[in-house]
């Protein structure tokens, strides 16, 4: 007879319904963070924004050097 999933194997399934929901939602608000979109359109929900203008000193990308220093 099957009784069906025990006690700790519906908490599971629960607690990974969660982490991928939440996972999908971060996902989600880092692409909007990243666009450059002035108007977002997303599940019936519409946000019109001013993107910040970048220039090309914003944009990039220093090289870091490691500094050693000896234990004398």
């Amino acid at each position: 007879m099957d009784e069906g999933l025990s006690g700790s194997e519906q908490f599971m399934l629960i607690a990974g319904g969660i982490t991928m929901l939440g996972a999908c939602v971060g996902m989600t608000y880092q692409f909007i963070l990243k666009s450059r979109c002035t108007t977002i359109k997303c599940c019936g929900i519409e946000c019109d924004r001013q993107v910040v203008d970048l220039t090309a000193s914003d944009t990039e990308l220093g090289t870091i050097r490691p500094t050693f220093t000896s234990a004398t």
